[in-house]
């Protein structure tokens, strides 16, 4: 799943204006997460049904990124060393089998296999994908290159998730393999990927430890991504609780996909976001609304008013994003852009298993919405963490 992307929209004219590389990029993206834009609003849900606990789920969602974190580290040795595109066809290809295999699990034990594969093509998938997004963007336009690929993922979000509202009613579970059919159409699409890459003919890997080691030397990239970090920890949250806590308040399934069409639509604007010049004004105020929403949503049981926050919180997110991920690539030799991304995405991947682990554990000892309120103040420190000149 997408664990942890967020970007969005331009008018036709920007997105003409991209590097041809990257325009094929984001319709690789879109066609994928168009799959997860159908079904994934109900894989929290479905979770829950199958295990029947708020726990269990926690630590399923959460297991993703944290079998994430080692498939990044070594796989960002080998991303400067071999063609992209080649690691983003193949894992195109192995999802393909994805959404039959995922309704099969009916233990515990099975989903913890399974999230074991779905880490191995999900982590290959967003680590290649970024590094590829990052090595053909235009020099002084990272921000925007970033931004119009996450809005090909966000507004997969809204497309689908109006899809998905409709279709759950129609299939019942079997939605999900709407991740297998889009991931299939991105396979074919990823045929006409080009790619530039520079390097010799034989793959030279480097040791992790180096590998942090050139990643804890740049202090200005160590502090973003603490601010990431936590940033994550609270899009995981929010990504796992908020189909949970709609159901628990009665809303249907229809309404459940709605919401998340909803919380994708700031897509439309986060194009926007990225040609903000102030991006330490953006990313404070940005950090600040989203604590203040997680506080609102602890005390909210009204399901159209959830429409209006998942639109307020979608927004707070998409206007972050840019500005704290753009200046991550920035702070990048371009050397070392997939060594660096794996680290990143390993750091991130950290707070987006400590997420649904603690959310799951809240939730089944406390109640749903105490989940919300740990998010909103670790938005709070990563406000105070943030520095006007690492932007």
């Amino acid at each position: 799943m997408k664990s942890e992307r967020v970007y969005r929209v331009a008018s036709h004219a920007s997105f003409s204006s991209l590097p041809h590389a990257l325009r094929v990029m984001n319709v690789v993206t879109f066609l994928y997460m168009l799959g997860w834009g159908i079904g994934g609003p109900f894989f929290a849900l479905f979770l829950k049904e199958r295990l029947n606990s708020y726990a269990s789920v926690g630590f399923v969602w959460g297991l993703l990124p944290l079998f994430a974190i080692l498939v990044a580290l070594v796989l960002g040795q080998i991303l400067d060393s071999v063609h992209k595109r080649s690691v983003i066809r193949l894992i195109m290809f192995l999802y393909i089998p994805f959404s039959g295999l995922l309704l099969g699990v009916v233990s515990l034990a099975g989903f913890v296999v399974f999230r074991a594969y779905h880490s191995i093509i999900a982590t290959s998938f967003w680590v290649s994908g970024e590094s590829y997004v990052r090595y053909h963007s235009s020099k002084g336009k990272e921000a925007e290159a970033i931004g119009s690929w996450d809005f090909a993922s966000g507004i997969s979000g809204v497309i689908g998730g109006v899809i998905g509202a409709v279709l759950v009613y129609v299939l019942g579970w079997n939605v999900l393999y709407a991740i297998s059919v889009c991931s299939f159409l991105a396979f074919v699409a990823s045929w006409w990927l080009p790619d530039h890459d520079k390097f010799g003919k034989h793959v030279r890997l480097t040791s992790m430890v180096t590998e942090c080691k050139d990643f804890l030397a740049d202090k200005k990239l160590v502090r973003l991504s603490a601010v990431a970090f936590l940033f994550t920890f609270g899009v995981a949250v929010t990504g796992m609780m908020l189909p949970l806590v709609l159901s628990k308040i009665g809303a249907s399934l229809f309404q459940v996909g709605l919401v998340s069409a909803v919380f994708s639509l700031p897509a439309f604007v986060e194009p926007w976001f990225s040609r903000f010049k102030k991006k330490y004004a953006l990313l404070a105020v940005s950090l600040l609304v989203c604590a203040l929403l997680f506080g609102i949503m602890f005390f909210l049981s009204n399901v159209f008013l959830w429409f209006v926050v998942a639109l307020l919180l979608g927004l707070g997110f998409s206007a972050a994003q840019p500005a704290l991920f753009g200046s991550m690539t920035k702070a990048m030799p371009r050397s070392k852009i997939g060594e660096l991304s794996s680290v990143l995405f390993a750091v991130r991947s950290v707070g987006a298993a400590l997420g649904p682990f603690v959310a799951g554990m809240l939730s089944q000892s406390y109640g749903l919405g105490w989940a919300f309120v740990v998010s909103g103040v670790l938005f709070v420190i990563a406000l105070c963490l943030l520095k006007k000149k690492d932007l």
